[in-house]
């Protein structure tokens, strides 16, 4: 992560669900889900398409844990954004 998503994830996790009307709040908030969403999409692939970790079986089980907390991460941030990832075309 970068140390704009780095510090955008710092606060999404510090104010979960918190709407505010203020132009910097939702592009912030924008930019976590985009954050959360990346990051969960590219370990996705990595683990399930590529399959690049199975060579080492304790990578394995750090690259499967590390996929579940980021997909969980991203649905907390943004619960629709994983129904329009999942069927959209």
């Amino acid at each position: 992560l970068g140390p704009l998503f780095s510090l955008l994830l710092a606060q999404a996790k510090a104010t979960p669900g918190k709407l505010e009307a203020s132009p910097a709040a939702k592009a912030a908030s924008f930019a976590t889900t985009v954050c959360c969403y990346s990051r969960a999409l590219l370990k996705y692939i990595k683990v399930n398409v590529l399959g690049e970790h199975r060579t080492d079986p304790t990578n394995a089980r750090l690259e499967e844990a590390q996929l579940l907390v980021y997909l969980r991460e991203a649905r907390f941030q943004n619960p629709f954004v994983a129904e329009f990832v999942a069927f959209a075309p």
